[in-house]
């Protein structure tokens, strides 16, 4: 990444400090209720990281933060505002990495990163791609097709096109999937950058070390709601790994 980023950065003061607000949120998917009346905020410069088991809801709630699936009830405020109200605005200043790399296989990583930038309008767009997959050790295989790269290297685009734009708040869902220890290290490089340039950002991860190490506070999620949360600062190791057992043992969704 760019030792200019933090200049790069639209100025995040005129920002409220509280960069996301998750209220009352609530998702079923026929008879099962996901998330159940889940409460979570972030504050700028903070990274949040979020532990579950399987169905606790870490993957629907990222998909409704970034906007792919919509809750059936309950809010969700970025710096503010609505994103019911202003979907555009608040796009902008989101970045998403998911299990899917939410690239088009048939282009190449050029092509894929020059029509994400596009879409944000960057401006010296492709000096701005050079920098990024250079960042991210791809600057040798933009011209590949997306569907012939490994998915370690598709992984690694994935990431570009999150942080192309500049986001203010991160999202990551298991982004170490995949990856090897160099790309892992670079991730924590990003995580680690961002943060310290007083962006937010939410991990979900199923590694208690990682989410320990990278994170300031810890959530862990169970039926559908925050069922632990700690500081990272003062949880121990011991503890959080008995909090996940226990409340991995309980059924993770409400069957309404």
């Amino acid at each position: 990444m760019s030792d200019k980023l933090k200049t790069d950065l639209v100025q995040i003061d005129q920002y409220e400090q509280t960069a996301l607000e998750v209220s009352g949120l609530t998702k079923s998917f026929g008879r099962i209720r996901v998330l159940d009346g889940l409460n979570l905020s972030i504050d700028l410069g903070e990274v949040v990281s979020i532990l579950g088991s399987n169905g606790s809801g870490k993957t629907t709630l990222i998909n409704i933060i970034s906007m792919l699936t919509n809750p059936d009830y309950g809010s969700i405020r970025v710096f503010g505002r609505s994103i019911e109200k202003n979907p555009n605005e608040i796009r902008s200043c989101i970045g998403m990495i998911g299990h899917s790399p939410m690239l088009y296989s048939e282009m190449t990583g050029l092509e894929n990163l020059t029509f994400f930038g596009r879409m944000f309008r960057i401006d010296d767009l492709h000096s701005h791609i050079l920098k990024t997959a250079d960042s991210l050790g791809i600057s040798n295989i933009l011209d590949r097709k997306v569907g012939s790269m490994s998915h370690g290297m598709q992984k690694r685009f994935a990431i570009a096109r999150a942080i192309l734009h500049k986001p203010r708040i991160l999202l990551m869902d298991e982004p170490e999937s995949g990856l090897d220890q160099s790309a892992i290290d670079l991730l924590r490089n990003v995580i680690g950058e961002y943060k310290s340039f007083g962006c937010a950002i939410l991990l979900v991860t199923h590694s208690l070390d990682e989410a320990v190490k990278l994170g300031d506070r810890v959530s862990i999620l169970s039926r559908g709601k925050v069922a632990y949360e700690q500081s990272t600062a003062s949880v121990k190791i011991q503890e959080l790994r008995k909090r996940y057992f226990q409340y991995s043992d309980q059924y993770t969704s409400v069957e309404i």
